[in-house]
C-alpha cells in the first residue's frame, strides 16, 4: 500500500506569542516539523506534502532543509482542516495510494501507532487516530457503535451527551486519496466556527456506504503544541522517553531527571551519565567493539568519539567547551 503524507502547517500559532512560526519551535533541538516528518517515516511515504500559510517562506525553507523532496503548497486563507487538505489536491493528482493527514504541531505519534493505523486500513476505508483524554476539554469527540466510527463531533457543535464521551479525536486521518479528496470537495462550513472540518468527512463517508474505524493510542502521543506551556510539556515527554529508553539499553544515569538529551543523541552501554546535557553526541562506544552501540530510536549518524566517555557535572571547567551546551564535560576515563 502506497502512502502520501500531508502535513498541515498553515496555522499562525498566536498562543506561542512568538515571531517564529509554530512548526519551527524546537523540542530536543529539532523543530516540531522535523519530529512530525520523522513520525511518518514508518509508512515510507512516496510523497510528502506540506501545507503552509503563516510565514510560509520561512517554513518552506526549513522543510526543504530537512527533506529536499518535500512538496509545499499554500493555504492562503485558514478556513479549516478540510480546506487545508483540499489545497493538496493538485499535488496529489493521479496518486492512487492512501493519504495520511498529520499536523506539524503534533510531534510524538509513535512507530507502533503508525503500524497499527496501517494494519487497520486493511479492514476499514477510513481510519482515525483517537485517544481517551483524562480531561476531554474542547477536543472533538469520536462517536462509535461497536468498532464502527459513525461521526466526529467538534466540541463547539456537540450536545451534552456527546461532550460526555472521553474518546477524542487527534486529527490524524488515513484513507484512499481519491476518496478523501472527493469528500473534502463536498464539505460545507455550516457549523459554529464557519470552517470546513476534515472531521465531517467521516459522516459523509458513512452516508456513501464507506467504513470508518478508530485506532487508539496513548494521550501523550497526540499532544498538540499550541502554547509555550505545551512546548515545555512536549520537552518533558521527550526527555522522559529518552531516559527510559537509554536506561533500558544499559546506560547508567545516577540522577536521570538531570540528564537532557538531544533528538540525535547516541550512547553506548558503557557510558555513565551524571548531570549533563547531551547534544548531538555519540557517547561511550567501546573502541574494541566499534559496532556495540545502543543507538537512540532516531539515529542521525553522528560522529563517534571512539573511547569510553564519562560525563561529569563540571560546570566550572566548561570554558571553551561550547559543544556540550554548558552543563557537562566529556573526558577520557583514565
Amino acid at each position: 500500500m502506497a502512502f502520501a503524507a500531508v502535513i498541515l502547517a498553515a496555522g499562525k500559532g498566536t498562543r506561542m506569542n512568538s515571531d517564529l512560526p509554530k512548526a519551527l519551535h524546537k523540542v530536543a533541538h529539532a523543530s516540531l516539523l522535523e519530529h512530525t516528518l520523522r513520525s511518518c517515516a514508518p509508512l515510507k511515504p512516496e510523497k510528502t506534502i506540506l501545507v503552509v500559510g503563516h510565514e510560509a517562506e520561512q517554513v518552506r525553507k526549513a522543510a526543504k532543509a530537512i527533506d529536499p523532496e518535500i512538496e509545499v503548497v499554500m493555504q492562503n486563507e485558514q478556513l479549516g482542516t478540510g480546506h487545508a487538505l483540499a489545497q493538496a489536491s493538485e499535488a496529489l493528482a493521479g496518486f492512487e495510494g492512501d493519504i495520511v493527514v498529520l499536523y506539524a504541531d503534533t510531534p510524538f505519534i509513535s512507530a507502533a501507532t503508525m503500524s497499527a493505523i496501517k494494519e487497520k486500513r486493511h479492514r476499514s476505508d477510513l481510519v482515525v487516530l483517537g485517544f481517551h483524554a483524562q480531561d476531554p476539554a474542547k477536543y472533538g469527540r469520536l462517536v462509535t457503535e461497536g468498532e464502527d466510527l459513525t461521526r466526529i463531533v467538534e466540541f463547539k457543535d456537540a450536545n451534552e451527551t456527546e461532550r460526555a464521551i472521553t474518546l477524542c479525536n487527534s486529527g490524524v486521518m488515513v484513507g484512499p486519496a481519491a476518496l478523501l479528496l472527493s469528500l473534502v470537495a463536498h464539505l460545507k462550513n455550516d457549523n459554529a466556527s464557519g470552517e470546513y472540518y476534515l472531521t465531517d468527512c467521516i459522516a459523509l463517508a458513512k452516508d456513501e456506504g464507506h467504513s470508518a474505524q478508530v485506532v487508539i493510542c496513548e494521550e501523550s502521543e497526540t499532544l498538540g503544541v499550541n502554547s509555550r506551556h505545551d512546548l515545555a510539556q512536549a520537552e518533558a515527554i521527550f526527555q522522559d522517553r529518552m531516559r527510559a529508553y537509554f536506561l533500558e539499553a544499559g546506560v547508567n544515569m545516577f540522577a536521570p531527571e538531570t540528564v537532557y538529551f538531544s533528538h540525535d543523541t547516541v550512547i553506548g552501554r558503557i557510558a555513565d551519565l551524571y548531570i549533563v546535557l547531551v547534544t548531538g553526541l555519540d557517547v561511550g562506544t567501546d573502541p574494541a567493539k566499534p559496532d556495540q552501540v545502543d543507538r537512540c530510536p532516531e539515529d542521525r549518524g553522528n560522529q563517534r568519539l571512539g573511547f569510553d566517555l564519562r560525563l561529569f557535572d563540571a560546570q566550572l571547567r566548561l570554558h571553551g567547551l561550547g559543544q556540550l551546551a554548558g552543563l557537562g564535560v566529556a573526558r577520557e576515563d583514565a
